[in-house]
């Protein structure tokens, strides 16, 4: 059989089946998403669904004190039934798996139908594939709060992710109303989030009432000289962290704008046409009002975290550019310079980098009459300088950037020279990608689109370095055999996805070191390499369909068994302490002491843990207590307050900005942590305290054994009580 009937039989037989479609796409995206327990935000929304159930385990406790945001979403009450059934440790583990699956479901059904409206079913899977590793390791938001794409906690944001991504599924469906329902549920599970989602259908569906909602968001930030409530600017004593986007934010929101005008521009009529132009505004009103309410401080419009609507901007650039390429190589031979434009736009747009170099020129050519004018291919000559000087420094920036990481992290060679450098990288980075960029338009030009796509894969995934290396060498030496063309592709597309998988991993509290067990990584990387080796490669003359499904069929059950060796990415501390949680579900710790605003917690003080967190109950003060601040004044006050007493053992009020790594001072010397507690019980802050510290010299009044972590944990009374 020859090369291109293998590869026809192989996606006939793919297609024919659409469960399959499901099953890869699921699969490989749990090769790329990870659980990472109660960190981060799962912390907030875990004592939420607690303070559902049983507000009075948090009396007195700061963030609740004042009110807080669970009250404008149907979260809690639903986590809350799923904790009744199973409990906080397998319910948090089974609820974030749950809504992981749906998560990957819906992205894969997203990308089908859109594809499918395009007679483009074929490429719903690569696309999908895509949209999974290139959006695995990103993130959105302004500079100092970024969260992930993909959340890997169990949060309100991926229960309303979900539903926006179903919404959008149907938005072009003849059931509209479907995908309105969708929202209008996502918007109730996390207004901030779905919230976005509304305004696109309505720009879409009623495009009549697009200019006044324009104005009025664009007029919205003068409510705050009302000076009522809410429309009114923070107080000099009411100044939370103002995360205020900088001038690589302009750039990137610049970005994305344009590109969204290029596609509206492009498709010119259909859905897509109006999609396009419907996000551009909802995504121009977002930037507007983030830039707006952090820099004017408006109360209401920096609480609404305007941001969010980077997150629907982001997931919708992938299929429609993907949509856009199939179109331009449809209609390869009247391609003009404003198309080529829309690509570099499209590969900014993914890997959200490098607007600075090339937005200037795009914004030219999409707006001008330049962009009419026909590409002109490069000589011979220059392609292959090009070529050749790409070769040479994509292969030096790949080892001198893995010289200097080892030299800083391993200390290997001259590690003051390699820490003098570490700038370095990152001027080398730009060029590497403006190479690849040129590189995919010339790839392009010449139509070896295998090529192009390389090129464009490697430029989203800075992580991929070997790809694109082999990629102009292949470029470079077009007489090679057939056979060392596919086995040196099989090798580097195999070993880029294990680097992929690899970056995916950073050293922190909660999550694993990606080479901790290097057989089971190498074990990966041989099957990785053997299924995609023979996927590429001719099989045998008598293949049929069956037999061309069998090397993807051991690339989903490898990638399965990775998944469920790596899915929980918890350590072993975290997961023991999470396991103990479940203790005092039904009934809280030391439940005797009813005003739990006056218990002090200093349990697992040498681990990043939050006592409120641990115990499931409210507490005098934790690292944790200022989040819901900057909707609250009197939260920020309070929680100010009672974090400086405990650091100072005074009235005084200090910065807070180091509180979590200077509370470590205090709960690590016995001395100084009896200081603040004396200090605490006679200005009546506290009274009582609870510790691991069996010896205080203070009165014990009950103990609790915790049969997870085998340890007590003492309820010491205030002196005289």
């Amino acid at each position: 059989m020859k090369e291109n009937e293998w590869k026809n039989c192989f996606m006939n037989a793919l297609y024919e089946k659409k469960w399959f479609i499901f099953l890869a796409g699921i699969v490989l995206f749990f090769a790329f998403v990870r659980y990472k327990g109660y960190d981060f935000d799962a912390a907030l929304y875990l004592l939420q669904v607690m303070n559902y159930l049983q507000p009075e385990r948090f009396v007195n406790d700061v963030p609740f004190m004042f009110g807080n945001q669970d009250s404008f979403s149907l979260f809690s009450p639903i986590i809350a039934a799923v904790f009744k059934i199973l409990g906080v440790n397998v319910g948090g583990v089974v609820a974030t798996l749950f809504l992981q699956v749906a998560l990957g479901s819906a992205i894969i059904t997203l990308v089908y139908k859109w594809c499918k409206s395009v007679n483009a079913v074929s490429w719903s899977l690569p696309v999908t594939i895509l949209m999974f590793a290139l959006l695995a390791n990103k993130e959105y938001g302004p500079a100092g709060f970024y969260l992930p794409m993909f959340e890997p906690v169990l949060v309100a944001r991926l229960a309303s992710e979900v539903l926006v991504v179903m919404g959008l599924a149907f938005l072009f469906s003849k059931s509209r109303y479907i995908s309105l329902a969708l929202f209008v549920l996502a918007a109730l599970m996390h207004p901030l989030m779905g919230g976005w989602a509304l305004p696109l259908w309505l720009f879409i569906h009623f495009p009549k009432f697009r200019m006044p909602v324009i104005v009025l968001a664009f007029l919205s930030p003068l409510s705050g000289f009302l000076h009522i409530g809410r429309f009114d600017f923070y107080p000099d004593d009411w100044n939370p962290i103002f995360f205020r986007p900088g001038w690589g934010d302009v750039l990137l929101y610049s970005g994305l704008l344009l590109f969204w005008v290029a596609m509206s521009r492009h498709f010119k009529e259909g859905f897509f046409a109006k999609f396009s132009l419907s996000l551009f505004w909802v995504s121009l009103i977002g930037f507007y009002l983030q830039f707006a309410g952090s820099y004017m401080e408006h109360i209401l419009l920096f609480q609404v975290q305007p941001f969010r609507a980077q997150w629907l901007c982001a997931i919708s650039v992938i299929p429609v550019f993907a949509i856009y390429v199939r179109g331009c190589l449809i209609n390869c031979e009247k391609l003009n310079l404003r198309d080529y434009a829309g690509f570099v736009l499209g590969l900014c747009a993914v890997a959200g980098c490098q607007w600075s170099v090339f937005l200037f020129a795009c914004l030219v050519l999409v707006f001008s009459p330049i962009g009419n004018r026909n590409v002109v291919e490069l000589p011979a000559l220059w392609v292959k300088v090009l070529f050749v000087f790409g070769f040479v420094f994509l292969l030096a920036n790949s080892l001198f950037c893995n010289f200097v990481q080892l030299s800083v992290e391993q200390g290997i060679g001259n590690t003051n020279m390699a820490v003098s450098w570490m700038c370095i990288p990152s001027y080398l980075s730009v060029v590497e990608k403006i190479l690849l960029v040129v590189f995919t338009l010339i790839c392009v030009s010449q139509k070896k689109y295998g090529y192009a796509l390389i090129f464009a894969i490697a430029f989203g995934c800075g992580c991929l370095k070997i790809l694109p290396i082999v990629a102009l060498l292949l470029c470079l030496l077009p007489n090679l055999s057939s056979s060392i063309k596919k086995a040196l592709l099989a090798f580097s597309i195999s070993f880029s996805f294990f680097e992929l998988l690899s970056s995916l991993y950073k050293s922190n509290s909660t999550e694993m070191q990606p080479l901790e067990n290097a057989a089971a990584a190498c074990i990966l990387l041989f099957v990785v390499l053997f299924a995609v080796s023979c996927w590429i490669m001719v099989l045998k003359k008598d293949a049929h369909s069956r037999n061309a499904l069998v090397p993807f069929l051991v690339l989903v059950v490898s990638l399965s068994a990775w998944d469920i060796y790596r899915w929980d990415s918890r350590n072993e501390f975290v997961a023991l302490n999470e396991k103990q949680m479940d203790a005092f579900f039904e009934t809280p710790i030391f439940p005797q002491v009813k005003d739990r605003g006056k218990l002090l917690f200093t349990v697992d003080y040498e681990t990043p843990i939050q006592s409120r967190m641990n115990f499931l109950t409210g507490a005098y003060a934790d690292e944790s207590i200022y989040v819901g601040e900057v909707f609250y004044k009197e939260q920020f006050m309070e929680s100010n307050r009672r974090r400086s007493a405990l650091l100072t053992g005074s009235s005084q009020m200090v910065h807070l900005g180091e509180f979590k790594k200077e509370i470590y001072k205090v709960y690590t010397n016995p001395d100084t942590l009896f200081a603040r507690v004396h200090y605490l019980c006679g200005a009546g802050e506290i009274s009582h305290f609870a510790t691991d510290y069996a010896n205080m010299p203070l009165s014990k009044q009950d103990s609790v054994y915790l049969d997870v972590k085998q340890k007590n944990v003492w309820l010491y009374g205030c002196p005289g009580k």
